[in-house]
């Protein structure tokens, strides 16, 4: 499925660089940018972030049951972009 269409990522390619990213260090604060970054990418219209974020929660939770040995605390939901703050900080 395509969750961002700016950048056309698909889940099954964020969810491949979230695992590459919890192999490097599992208790690192992950973001959607983060994620983007380690693609080549960076959020645009950020609509896709809620979607993202999810999928990086889930993610994180597959890779706990794989790794049981690995101790890590699910981040807390970072908060996305939102058109609603910018279009504050334009009026």
């Amino acid at each position: 499925m395509i969750v961002c269409h700016c950048n056309t990522l698909t889940d099954a390619v964020i969810r491949q660089a979230v695992d590459q990213l919890l192999d490097e260090d599992p208790h690192r604060m992950m973001t959607p940018n983060l994620v983007y970054r380690r693609l080549g990418q960076r959020g645009r219209c950020c609509g896709c972030f809620p979607t993202t974020i999810a999928i990086i929660q889930e993610q994180i939770a597959v890779y706990m049951r794989a790794h049981p040995g690995v101790d890590i605390e699910p981040p807390p939901l970072p908060q996305a972009c939102s058109v609603d703050r910018f279009a504050k900080l334009a009026s």
